[in-house]
């Protein structure tokens, strides 16, 4: 059995132009004369798309009133308790996801749930990881491109939500021959060009015995820009699977800005 669980998507940019990029949108923002939006509604959360859901896979909410996604944000908040199969209970408080409402699908899409951990308990800030479910209210509230307006559900929609087994990104960290980048709380998703990184990856759910690799254009390990490879997992490491040496080649000067890298990553059981 194999499990794809987690797609890497690593968009890479000059970073002068996406700090000047933020600054002169904030310096917009402030100039504007913004009347409140008094045509918002107020959204109302109805179901979500799955009951059971991986790290990496898609997670749609069913809402309506939810503003269109040139008009407004929706935040989706849970609340309640994270019961990891473990035995473990995890407090989840107001945790929250800024998502927009996907018109042709009818439903605010969380398109990579959790990203590359599970997003719930000690895993979320990079401690131990365990499948289990979260257990409480999820609820929504818009909130208007234009200006500061908030529409809230007055009431929230009590929810199971079963994390199956995944694959989580522990680490993709940044490294010289004397140094690493090691502050950093969640795996970036802006790399820079040249440098070398370690990926770190793990099984969580089920044990791993092989670890199965595909990268895009741009991505090379050890210096070499295979497309894809395959390694048995290392004992010593259990079901965590540290992959050295990834770089990404640099931008054609003058062409573009940055471009995306993927990383996918397969991980098979024995059974």
């Amino acid at each position: 059995m194999s499990w794809e669980d987690s797609l890497l998507a690593m968009t890479r940019r000059i970073l002068h132009y996406y700090s000047f990029f933020l600054a002169a949108a904030l310096s917009l923002s402030a100039c504007a004369d913004v009347q409140p939006n008094n045509t918002l509604p107020v959204p109302v959360l109805l179901n979500t798309s799955y009951d059971n859901v991986r790290v990496g896979s898609e997670l749609g909410f069913y809402c309506e009133n939810c503003p269109p996604s040139d008009e407004g944000v929706v935040l989706v908040t849970f609340r309640g308790n994270y019961v990891r199969d473990d035995g473990i209970t995890e407090p989840v408080n107001n945790f929250v996801v800024p998502l927009q409402y996907d018109e042709t699908r009818g439903e605010v899409l969380w398109q990579s749930f959790g990203r590359s951990r599970i997003p719930f308990g000690d895993c979320s800030t990079g401690g131990n990881c365990a499948t289990g479910k979260f257990v409480g209210d999820i609820c929504v509230e818009a909130r208007s491109l234009q200006d500061a307006t908030v529409r809230r559900q007055g009431n929230c929609i009590n929810k199971t939500v079963h994390i199956m087994p995944s694959i989580v990104v522990r680490k993709l960290m940044a490294y010289g021959n004397n140094w690493r980048a090691e502050d950093c709380m969640y795996p970036p998703v802006i790399v820079l060009e040249h440098f070398d990184y370690s990926l770190w990856v793990e099984a969580v759910g089920f044990q791993a015995t092989q670890f199965h690799y595909s990268f895009s254009g741009g991505v090379s390990v050890n210096g070499d820009p295979a497309a894809q490879f395959s390694r048995a997992a290392n004992p010593a490491t259990g079901n965590i699977d540290i992959l050295p040496l990834i770089n990404f080649e640099g931008v054609p000067n003058g062409q573009f800005q940055g471009y995306i890298a993927t990383i996918t990553i397969q991980a098979q059981s024995a059974d």
